[in-house]
């Protein structure tokens, strides 16, 4: 004889098996159990809990309990370093356990004894003097195996750095606003701007690039942008004819400011906001869920943050609830849906996304 009834938003099954009530097979016949302070060795039990969701969806595949495959997260964060696909499933959760606070994060935590003050060489040559003796670096190659340059995925795609839960911002001119440009010269490929009221440093730059509203009052472009020993810079850009609003960016020289940061050969430099106690840097270029062809899926109770992608992407799947979370910091969508029907969002806090919400 088994008796389940649901008690609580964890959903707590009360099991009878052979007569006797038995407290573990109760709780695990709930279903995967996943902590921070879990071991993918492990069995995935309640006091036996995996650390990654990777293993976890591993394990609720092998053994799906009567009332379908379902992941209990204990209190914690994890670190998504790639994105997972949940594919062709009928009733599948994912859960904070017991209201416990639960954080997915697509960001990796910097070490601050790993930050060394910069203070003499070629690249503490190519600082302004006001940020020299401020700005530190790290060496990412202790943390991944391949660093990626923005040339291979573009500023909205790009690695972002958070500390004490700030944002901030890949080394720009101006740093807070645009700058108004008219062209010099525009042709048919190409655009040339003279910048030698303020580019005397930009032709040590490797690889600026010029963002803003090049060719319309509602759309941003980026293009890469080539310096000329005049300190004029030409982008592969058509511009409108007028003054358009615009900035530099990924650059060393302009890292002047708390809170900026620049990467290059795998070196990270960056100017503290604060101690470097709480550094992070957004690694997740995935989705962290994709979630396709499945009916009666929930995610609830969970924190999802610093994804360079989307947070959830829904493909035709139907009967989706996400509720009870927050989505903060996504490079792209919030959640996306494509396909599928009776989706729902409740009561969910989405903010400080690149794209859209929902």
């Amino acid at each position: 004889l088994k008796v389940w009834q649901d008690m609580t938003a964890g959903a707590v099954v009360i099991s009878k098996l052979n007569g006797e009530n038995n407290f573990d097979n109760m709780i695990n016949a709930l279903g995967v159990y996943m902590s921070p302070d879990g071991n993918d060795n492990n069995q995935g039990t309640f006091n036996s809990p995996v650390s990654s969701f990777e293993k976890a969806l591993q394990l609720a595949d092998e053994r799906p309990t009567p009332l379908g495959k379902h992941i209990y997260a204990r209190g914690g964060r994890y670190e998504f370093k790639k994105g997972s696909t949940i594919e062709d499933e009928d009733d599948f959760s994912v859960e904070a356990y017991d209201g416990e606070e639960v954080i997915f994060s697509g960001s990796i935590k910097l070490n601050k004894n790993d930050f060394e003050l910069l203070e003499s060489g070629e690249a503490y040559n190519r600082l302004k003097k006001s940020a020299r003796g401020k700005v530190y670096k790290l060496n990412l190659k202790k943390y991944l195996t391949w660093v990626e340059s923005i040339d291979n995925c573009g500023l909205y795609d790009y690695y972002n750095v958070y500390e004490n839960d700030n944002q901030g911002q890949l080394g720009r001119w101006p740093d807070k606003t645009y700058a108004v440009k008219a062209p010099k010269s525009i042709s048919d490929t190409k655009t040339v701007l003279d910048f030698s009221d303020v580019a005397a440093q930009w032709l040590d730059e490797t690889k600026p690039y010029l963002g803003g509203f090049m060719n319309s009052s509602y759309a941003t472009e980026q293009a890469k942008l080539t310096m000329n020993s005049d300190l004029t810079g030409s982008v592969k850009v058509t511009f409108a004819n007028d003054g358009r609003p615009i900035y530099a960016y990924n650059m060393l020289c302009e890292t002047d400011i708390p809170g900026e940061w620049y990467i290059e050969n795998g070196i990270l430099y960056y100017y503290p906001m604060y101690d470097l106690q709480n550094v992070e840097i957004a690694v997740l270029k995935d989705n962290m869920f994709t979630v396709k062809n499945c009916n009666n899926v929930t995610f609830d109770g969970i924190t999802i943050e610093r994804t360079r992608g989307n947070a959830i992407t829904a493909v035709s799947t139907s009967n989706m609830t996400v509720a009870n979370s927050n989505i903060k910091q996504i490079r792209g969508t919030g959640i996306s849906i494509v396909g599928g029907s009776n989706n729902t969002v409740e009561n969910c806090e989405i903010f400080s996304v690149g794209e859209s919400a929902v």
